[in-house]
């Protein structure tokens, strides 16, 4: 028997990855809703600044100011998580 010595992180393809990639993805979501940038409906009842597609992000902004804002947003998170 062979003993693997696990520093850090999770190995791909683990069942407790896909967990904690969804973890990940709700916490930048709740944190880039809370960021003023994107476009609101005309109700003014919803906005939209992000759209997640399985692992590709989207972003979306009048300026190019709020564009910036929602990436300075993510790479603040991304540190966190690291």
């Amino acid at each position: 028997m062979r003993t693997v010595n696990i520093k850090w992180g999770v190995f791909q393809g683990d069942s407790f990855s896909s967990l904690l990639f969804v973890i990940c993805m709700i916490l930048l979501t709740l944190t880039l809703r809370g960021v003023y940038a994107g476009y609101e409906f005309k109700r003014k009842e919803a906005k939209i600044n992000h759209l997640f597609f399985m692992d590709d992000l989207k972003l979306f902004g009048k300026t190019k100011d709020q564009i910036d804002s929602l990436v300075k947003t993510i790479n603040l998170i991304g540190g966190v998580l690291a």
